[in-house]
């Protein structure tokens, strides 16, 4: 239960209290209920972050004992809530809460601004279907490459490679009467010339 319990049968018990955090959108009503017991029935005084502000009935807040309300939620209301009972048996009690504020983000369907955000949403979400769909179709194409030469081309490499003048580092093609070992192509191409 809720609010300030003092049913015990007469006996003073020290006031005893929880607080549960609370998270709200902008501009609404926070209501934020402590649950107190003690006898005889505590005095809860509210407070508001670490330095203790007292919150006092008036403007925005409303203070009814246990209950602490706040109309229209404003980014500043957020934050650390203290509140204390104390009833002069025992120790004061104290618990705490943080009030988060956020911001109402739902779109509003019947009106003209959430249906065409709606709209604008679902637009670029099937856009991005399509986009994704049409990337996958694509079939993978070969790079293009270079066309073999024919056995007249590499002659004309050759004999150009031997007429001039060699720039550093580099390693003209040998003779056709040349041929490395490991050279398959131009083993083949001197067979079927000498054939």
């Amino acid at each position: 239960s809720s609010g300030i319990n003092a049913e015990y049968g007469g006996h003073e018990i020290a006031p005893s209290i929880t607080l549960s955090d609370i998270s709200i959108q902008l501009n609404s009503e926070i209501t934020v209920e402590a649950v107190v017991y003690g006898y005889p029935t505590p005095n809860v005084t509210w407070f508001k972050g670490e330095d203790r502000v007292p919150i006092r009935t008036g403007g925005r807040y409303t203070v009814q004992s246990a209950m602490l309300i706040i109309d229209e939620a404003q980014s500043s209301d957020q934050g650390l809530y203290i509140v204390m009972a104390s009833n002069g048996v025992g120790e004061d009690a104290f618990a705490n809460a943080t009030i988060s504020i956020g911001v109402n983000t739902t779109l509003l369907v019947g009106s003209a601004g959430g249906i065409c955000g709606l709209f604008l949403v679902l637009s670029i979400l099937i856009l991005l279907y399509i986009l994704f769909r049409q990337k996958q179709k694509k079939e993978y194409v070969p790079p293009l490459t270079a066309p073999t030469p024919s056995e007249q081309e590499i002659e004309k490499r050759i004999r150009m490679s031997r007429n001039s003048a060699s720039p550093v580092g580099f390693n003209p093609k040998p003779g056709l009467g040349e041929i490395p070992k490991q050279s398959v192509y131009l083993r083949k191409l001197k067979s079927k010339k000498t054939k």
